[in-house]
Order: C-alpha cells, then structure tokens, then sequence
C-alpha cells in the first residue's frame, strides 16, 4: 500500500499535529495549515485542546476553504474511551461526525488483553458510522503480528514515535508486509533530544546540497519509507516548509546515511527496501 492509494488525490502526505502547549494558539496555527495544504490531521484524547480543535476546523469547513470529505481526521484513545458513547462524545467535542481513523493506545497491554480490546473495537466498527478505519498506536512487532493473525477488521495503521534516531525497521517492514501504514511521530526528533536531529552534520549537508531546510530532509526520508510524518509546530514559516515536498528526492546513498545515525539499541538494521 503506497501513501498515495491511502488518500484523496493531492494529498499532501505529512500529518498536522496537535500536540501543542500553547492551546491559544493552536486554532489559529490549524487553520493556517490547513490553508497551507495540511489534510491529515492527528489528535488525540491526551491532549487537552479539543476547543480549540474544533474552533480552526469548523472555521475552514463552515467558511468554505475545505469540506469534511477533504480531511483525513486521526483520534487517538486509551483504552477506557472505548465505548460508543465515550467515542461520541469526543468526536462531538472536536465538531466532527465522525473520525476517519480511530487509534488505541496499547503500550501497556498484554497480548491477551489486546485481542480483547480489539474484538470490542471491531464489533464497534461494524456497528458504528463514528469511525471508518482502526488502528493501534504504541505496539511493537509481536503485538501487531498477534492482532494482524486474529483480526477480522485488519489494522489500518499504527502510530509510534519513528525518526533517524530509533528508525523502527522491524515494525516498518512488518507493515510494509502486511499493507498497514506506520504513522511517524516525531520525525523531526525525539522529546529527549532537543532538537539535535536538525543539527546532525549529515542531515545539514543534505540539506545544503538540495537548498532546503533539514526539517524537508528528514521529512522527506520519512516519506520515501512510505511512513506517514506527524510535525508539531505552531510556526508559520516552518508550517510551509513542513508541507512543501515537491521535487525533494534522496538518493539511495542519502537515505542510507541518514538511517545510520540511528542510536536506538538493537535497531541496527539496513535500510528497508521498498518494492513498487
């Protein structure tokens, strides 16, 4: 499954976050991303700005710049949320009707208490108009194999923090196998690295090479994986940079040296080979 068969047609393919401390400034910041080409949007229950969510969207879809049909909504829940109820109600409280992909946090699951939860997500899904497509996010390798092995409704996604630093090349090419999209968080860097990814000398030599920021390099690695990017920011200038990815392209070598900056233990895979 490429990106491109997941989405609308011109698409742009990088996710809009709304992981954002500055809650005031996150409708204004959506709203702008979106009339910047943003279409993919990522929430999630954990985030208290669900106000302020709803204001920029309802804003660009009642003003007429976009429909509801153009966006791709993403919804992250732990696991006490899964109810029809408790799904409804924060769907409403974001303006929405319905989510395009509804996503379960399962790092601190068992396998056995997962397929349980799954079997309810399913049954909702099949009984429900409230969400189109589920997925799981936090799971390693043995956790989605498990549930890809029982599943009746096949994960669509699943959303982990993946970048240059911990390139999650097991789990990537579990999904590129099964046809199930891995959404990228933080592909600009980790929480715990301040930012030292866009200061990496091989990223910024890219960079200078093609005559863009390293935030599109690293952007662009992430994409030619075939994994969805989420970028959190608020910042105009680096909104329109985030989103403008025509014509970027990494060579084979590129890509491979920006997978070798990799730090994560254990993850000292090559680089994963695509098929067309």
């Amino acid at each position: 499954m490429s990106l491109s068969d997941v989405f609308n047609p011109g698409c742009p393919l990088v996710a809009f976050g709304t992981c954002q401390s500055d809650v005031q400034s996150l409708e204004s910041g959506l709203k702008f991303g979106i009339q910047c080409g943003f279409r993919v949007i990522n929430a999630s229950c954990e985030y208290s700005n669900c106000r302020s969510i709803k204001a920029g969207l309802t804003s660009v879809i009642d003003g007429g710049f976009v429909s509801r049909s153009d966006l791709f909504v993403i919804l992250k829940l732990a696991d006490a949320d899964i109810s029809s109820l408790s799904i409804e109600q924060h769907i409403e409280r974001r303006g929405l009707h319905y989510i395009d992909l509804l996503l379960l946090h399962v790092q601190a699951i068992d396998v056995g208490g997962m397929v349980t939860i799954w079997r309810r997500l399913e049954s909702l899904c099949f009984s429900s108009k409230l969400f189109r497509n589920i997925g799981l996010s936090g799971v390693s390798v043995q956790q989605l194999e498990a549930i890809s092995n029982i599943a009746v409704i096949k994960p669509f996604a699943i959303q982990v923090k993946c970048n240059p630093y911990s390139p999650k090349t097991d789990l990537l090419q579990f999904c590129l196998s099964r046809d199930i999209l891995l959404i990228a968080m933080f592909p600009l860097d980790g929480l715990d690295s301040k930012g030292s990814l866009l200061k990496e000398e091989i990223v910024v030599n890219i960079a200078s090479k093609h005559k863009v920021s390293c935030a599109q390099v690293l952007l662009c690695w992430a994409l030619q994986r075939q994994t969805l990017p989420v970028v959190q920011t608020l910042n105009i200038d680096e909104i329109k940079q985030n989103i403008m990815q025509d014509g970027l392209c990494l060579s084979e070598g590129e890509m491979e040296k920006i997978h070798q900056l990799c730090k994560s233990n254990g993850d000292t895979h090559g680089l994963v080979k695509l098929t067309s």
